[in-house]
């Protein structure tokens, strides 16, 4: 089978359910989308294509309107971006989800019928509820800020730490003077061209230029 045939597959079997939850099925995102207040929720799969085998994985995408709004205009681009990315493996190992994400192969019907169930299963066993909460900008806040305090690469990037500074802003937090200068201290060895960028995007976040 090949991917788009795969995906008709999939859609076939999942579009009721996910209709029934408000969701409407989107190509171009190759998965289920839904906005929910100040919140926009992507619910889908990517592939990965091992010639003559494909796999499939499944990722939830959360974007909060607001914090993706002022970065877009803090760093010029406009673009309403995705505010974090919980891959499925996050649902199952949520101390080391990163880069263990479950593949599926897909060879044939049998296989999509599966992966479909586990598609499915995913959303109402855990990612429902979980949606509920992530939306909330002070629960997002305190997972990212969970993220941060690992240590951990992935979350230590600039991406995770100017959206964490939005969030505290936004949340009007009286710890964003103390995150504030942790964070300028995380990217202070970082290539200088790098840290330039960096620290001028968390002084416009400061003066409110955006």
């Amino acid at each position: 089978m090949k991917p788009k045939e795969i995906e008709i597959e999939i859609q076939k079997i999942a579009d009721p359910f996910f209709k029934e939850q408000g969701f409407k099925y989107s190509k171009k995102d190759s998965g289920y989308i839904k906005n929910i207040g100040n919140a926009a929720i992507r619910y889908g799969f990517s592939y990965l294509e091992r010639k003559p085998d494909i796999y499939y994985q499944i990722y939830l995408y959360i974007t909060l309107n607001e914090v993706e709004d002022i970065l877009g205009k803090l760093d010029g681009s406009g673009i309403i971006g995705v505010t974090y990315v919980f891959p499925q493996s996050f649902f199952i190992d949520r101390e080391e989800y990163v880069n263990k994400n479950p593949k599926f192969l897909i060879a044939d019907d049998k296989d999509v019928s599966e992966f479909t169930t586990a598609f499915v299963n995913d959303y109402k066993n855990e990612i429902k509820d979980f949606i509920t909460d992530i939306i909330k900008p002070e629960k997002m806040l305190e997972f990212l800020l969970s993220e941060i305090d690992t240590g951990k690469r992935y979350a230590n990037n600039i991406d995770v730490l100017l959206r964490a500074l939005i969030l505290l802003k936004i949340l009007k937090d009286p710890n964003f003077e103390i995150r504030l200068n942790e964070f300028r201290n995380k990217v202070s060895d970082y290539a200088a061209n790098i840290k330039e960028q960096y620290l001028d995007l968390f002084n416009r976040l400061v003066k409110g230029a955006y």
